[in-house]
């Protein structure tokens, strides 16, 4: 033989392998010889060698469910976790290909592998449940359309309430100069402190758009001592009956008087809302309380 020739067929086997041989199921020396023609590929020897190869591939066991290949001996996927035979859901008894129902406890089996259980499908149910299902839906059917009925006569049937048409009331927007005059009028021993008449100084001031008026406690400034006792005392007087008159009329609470006179020189200024008005006031020992209410 010319082993010159055998290397050169063995090189070529290496890196040019021909697609009607499989080195995977022939051996490397059977190819070789196939080549050199020493054997034969219809020999009954090599025949029964590719069929025995063959047949050990197909032992192979892999999974149904992710196709991973099982070891020899193993219950489950080491992949999946599948179970590899075919056990009882319930019992766990191993069951033949064959068996159907489980011998142990005659629960139908289920394939792990399918998405649905064939067990938990509706038409493997009971004929007695699919039967008593029927008056139940036929039932819930029935007060479905009572409910809906009932809502709609009720829609249909609701008288139409007209709404009244509600009006605000206008509210006039105050005269602060007809108020003072109203005010003298049932005031009139008041004229001469209000009007500052007969040398006397005026404790209120009107804004010359009539928006606000200023009511003064000490309209001279006088200091609180004995010389100026009796004229403050005259002031205040007067002080307290037009500012009530203002709060009553403007809309505000009494709270707001007490308020007032419960205000100190620290407090700075003060304030308070109607509807009608916003009142500002403020208190200084020598200056006595001012407080001007603006209109809205």
């Amino acid at each position: 033989m010319d082993y010159r020739i055998y290397y050169e067929c063995l090189y070529q086997l290496l890196t040019n392998p021909p697609p009607e041989i499989k080195l995977g199921c022939i051996s490397s020396s059977n190819i070789l010889a196939a080549k050199l023609g020493d054997v034969d590929m219809e020999d009954n020897n090599l025949s029964s060698t590719i069929i025995s190869e063959k047949e050990d591939d197909q032992q192979t066991k892999h999974c149904k469910k992710c196709g991973a290949e099982l070891k020899d001996g193993s219950s489950y996927c080491s992949k999946c976790g599948t179970p590899t035979k075919r056990i009882c859901s319930k019992c766990q008894t191993v069951l033949d290909d064959s068996q159907e129902y489980c011998p142990n406890c005659g629960t139908k089996y289920s394939d792990p592998t399918s998405s649905i259980s064939i067990q938990d499908s509706p038409e493997n149910e009971p004929v007695a449940i699919q039967k008593n299902r029927k008056p139940l839906l036929v039932a819930l059917a029935i007060i479905l359309l009572l409910v809906g009925g009932y809502f709609i006569y009720s829609a249909l049937s609701k008288p139409n309430i007209e709404t009244p048409n509600i009006e605000t009331p206008n509210i006039e927007r105050p005269n602060l100069e007809m108020m003072v005059e109203d005010f003298v009028k049932s005031h009139d021993y008041c004229r001469y402190y209000v009007y500052g008449e007969m040398g006397m100084p005026s404790c209120i001031k009107i804004g010359s758009n009539g928006d606000w008026i200023k009511i003064d406690s000490n309209p001279t400034n006088l200091e609180n001592n004995v010389f100026n006792k009796s004229e403050l005392e005259v002031y205040n007087d007067v002080f307290g009956f037009i500012n009530r008159y203002f709060i009553n009329n403007l809309g505000f609470s009494s709270v707001v008087i007490e308020k007032q006179n419960n205000t100190s020189y620290s407090m700075g200024y003060q304030t308070a809302e109607s509807d009608l008005a916003t009142a500002e006031w403020i208190y200084h020992p020598d200056k006595g309380l001012e407080v001007t209410y603006t209109l809205k």
